[in-house]
C-alpha cells in the first residue's frame, strides 16, 4: 500500500478533472485512514473511486469553498 500523502496528491487531482470536487483531506473512517473528499455537488459522489492505493475515500458534501487572503 502507497503512504496516504502519495494517494490524497493523486486524489487531489480530482479538484481539476471533476467540477464540484472542492477539496481533498486525510480523514478517518472506522478506525482506518482514509481519504476524505470535499464535494459541492452530490451526484459526484457516484462518479469518485471507492478507494485510493488501498485507503478508503469518504465523501462529504460541503459548500463551495473559497479561497480566503490573509493578507486582508
Amino acid at each position: 500500500m502507497e503512504d496516504i500523502k502519495t494517494a490524497i496528491n493523486k486524489a487531489t487531482k480530482w479538484m481539476d478533472e471533476y467540477e464540484g470536487v472542492e477539496g481533498v483531506a486525510e480523514g478517518n473512517k472506522g478506525g482506518r485512514q482514509c481519504i476524505t473528499v470535499f464535494v459541492s455537488n452530490e451526484e459526484i459522489k457516484n462518479k469518485l473511486p471507492k478507494e485510493v492505493d488501498g485507503y478508503p475515500v469518504k465523501v462529504e458534501v460541503t459548500d463551495s469553498f473559497n479561497a480566503i487572503d490573509d493578507k486582508l
